[in-house]
């Protein structure tokens, strides 16, 4: 072989290394964009301009409209109910953080085995979600978890389906949105209950005083004996009582209660309920309303600061602690009423020193602000309720 020879081979060598160093590293190049950024980047910055949020099931059906309104987020698939704040902001901030991990496939065919093909089909795995209002349109088809902190999506018309840093959990079935706080009222507000079920004799329980410990009971049943256990379960009965479904009062116009209960608190407030049995659901429709006379009758004053730490500091005192700070002193509203006023109030009393201003008259104030915006959020709303939660309304003695 010539020195030319050898010469033009080693020149196309070098140019055929070059080259393969090039395309290898156009082919990462392009693999690795979008690597790492926002899936859709400036979407956090105008989440307050979403007005409506579709989630989309297979045949690219509507399953759940959420609208922004002047009240907050609510379920159109439920008359327009108030939907859970803290979901919906999980939802979109999920959005509007997700970050690309990774490139996954862009053939059609391998799009079911992510979840992310096309709505189109009644089989299809993947949901939809559409947001309506940012500047940004926003149309994602959310497929498989690939772990606690990850999963697949396909922007809508796009054929690149990608892995991202966010587990985004979409729930197709309206109630899953619902707000499902329904009633909080403290065992130790509760003053009596009063109980009618079908077939059932009537009876009541009842406390004589915020003092007692056991509710006395009336109109026991056949036997002649109650079941303390169940008598004991009135108190609680409706704290933290939530709802799984919601239904139109009217919906329900045809259908007769099965049952009432009605609870009274010793700060006035009264809970008429009306139960409903359809099948195996359960549901539950409450008027609130205000005993003026009940919430005097059991008002008790709060009681006044006692002993050495009410009695003011001598100079002797003040002049040994004078690098100490004194605790503040304990809030004469301790030993209030449930409900006789607010926290704030409370708290802005002790720190002054004064008594609570807690009265008759403030006791009734607050109850009727609470039985008013109870009112406003119950009414014409029938809810369905666990079983066990319905039992424990209309418990028998």
């Amino acid at each position: 072989m010539t020195r030319r020879s050898l010469g033009t081979l080693t020149l196309l060598a070098a140019v055929l290394v070059a080259v393969a160093i090039y395309v290898s590293g156009t082919r990462r190049t392009e693999q690795a964009a979008g690597v790492g950024e926002l899936l859709y980047p400036g979407l956090e910055a105008s989440l307050d301009q979403v007005k409506t949020i579709r989630i989309v099931g297979p045949g690219e059906s509507t399953a759940v409209t959420l609208t922004r309104a002047d009240s907050g987020w609510q379920v159109t698939e439920r008359s327009g109910y108030p939907a859970d704040a803290s979901h919906v902001r999980t939802l979109l901030l999920g959005l509007a953080q997700a970050r690309v991990l990774e490139e996954k496939t862009s053939l059609p065919a391998n799009y079911p085995s992510l979840g992310v093909e096309d709505l189109t089909g009644a089989g299809a795995t993947g949901t939809g979600v559409e947001l309506e209002g940012s500047p940004q349109p926003v149309s994602l088809l959310v497929g498989k978890s690939s772990g606690a902190r990850s999963g697949f999506v396909r922007r809508k018309g796009e054929a690149a389906s990608w892995q991202i840093g966010t587990s985004i959990a979409v729930e197709r079935d309206p109630a899953k949105w619902l707000a499902t706080k329904l009633l909080d009222i403290g065992a130790d507000r509760i003053q009596s209950a009063e109980f009618v079920a079908a077939g059932k004799r009537p009876w009541s329980a009842a406390k004589s005083s915020r003092a007692d410990l056991a509710f006395a009971v009336k109109g026991k049943p056949a036997s002649g004996k109650s079941d303390s256990g169940n008598v004991d379960r009135i108190a609680s009965s409706l704290a933290g009582l939530r709802l799984t479904d919601v239904r139109r009062a009217s919906d329900g116009a045809d259908m007769k209660p099965a049952a009432t209960a009605t609870y009274r608190t010793f700060d006035g407030l009264v809970l008429a309920v009306e139960g409903y049995t359809e099948g195996d659901k359960r549901y539950v429709r409450v008027k609130p309303s205000l005993d003026e006379a009940a919430a005097r009758r059991f008002f008790v004053a709060p009681a006044p600061p006692t002993g050495k730490d009410s009695a003011p500091a001598t100079a002797e005192k003040n002049s040994a602690a004078k690098s100490v700070v004194a605790p503040a002193p304990a809030a004469a509203d301790d030993k209030k009423p449930a409900g006789a006023m607010s926290e704030s109030k409370s708290d802005a009393a002790a720190a002054a020193g004064k008594p609570a201003p807690s009265t008759p008259d403030t006791v009734l104030a607050q109850t009727r602000d609470e039985a008013a915006k109870l009112e406003a959020r119950l009414e014409g709303w029938m809810f369905e309720i666990p079983g066990w939660s319905y039992d424990s309304i209309f418990v028998q003695p």
